[in-house]
């Protein structure tokens, strides 16, 4: 084992962790919003992957070096997560199977919202629509929370009460995509989110 391993495995919580990789270096409001599942007493701990890329293989590679930076380790129940907005972008679509690939091979799931985070925001509410871009879906948001903005830091407060309902949508959203075969993981499959799958994970965890 390398002195940087050591180092990293030496210095980790010993609670399970749980690595997000997020879009950008100022993403306040999605980093807001998954720390807040650090409640006490949780069973796990979840950690923000630093970087600034903003593609799909870049916010990857910011996750597997945030992988190597806290000591992460599968066989200590151990997740990773890499949350990506494709923007109905089809110019994504070949950037993301590479990022797929290279996922796979770090143990890091793929959590895509298509066009973006907010669809999951939206999903606490009604079923959302086909907005096209993430800003129609922003506006869209804010017929809900009215002063949403996208450094807006409370939405975890605002939306806990209505997690079981946003899963069962965000699932829903899913299948209608998958029924109208729409490729996943593609620009034409929208609209959809899988912010779903760690708040299932993360409860799991509890």
């Amino acid at each position: 084992m390398s002195n940087s391993r050591k180092t990293a495995t030496s210095r980790r919580s010993p609670k399970k962790l749980v690595i997000c990789g997020v879009e950008g270096r100022y993403n306040r409001t999605e980093t807001a919003y998954l720390k807040k599942f650090n409640a006490n007493g949780s069973e796990y701990s979840v950690l923000i992957a630093r970087g600034s890329a903003t593609d799909p293989v870049g916010m990857v590679n910011d996750v597997i070096l945030a992988q190597k930076e806290y000591g992460f380790s599968p066989s200590r129940g151990d997740t990773a997560f890499c949350l990506i907005d494709l923007d109905c972008d089809r110019t994504k679509n070949v950037k993301m199977e590479e990022a797929e690939r290279k996922a796979r091979k770090h143990n890091i799931r793929l959590i895509v919202s298509n066009p973006c985070f907010e669809i999951w925001f939206i999903c606490h509410f009604a079923k959302p629509g086909h907005y096209g871009s993430s800003e129609k879906a922003v506006l869209e948001l804010t017929r809900f929370v009215r002063d949403y903005e996208k450094s807006k830091d409370d939405m975890f407060e605002i939306l806990k009460g209505r997690m079981d309902f946003a899963c069962h949508m965000a699932r829903q959203l899913e299948d209608e995509c998958m029924s109208n075969g729409l490729r996943f993981h593609t620009a034409d499959f929208q609209p959809s989110t899988e912010v779903y799958r760690i708040v299932e994970k993360l409860r799991d965890l509890r």
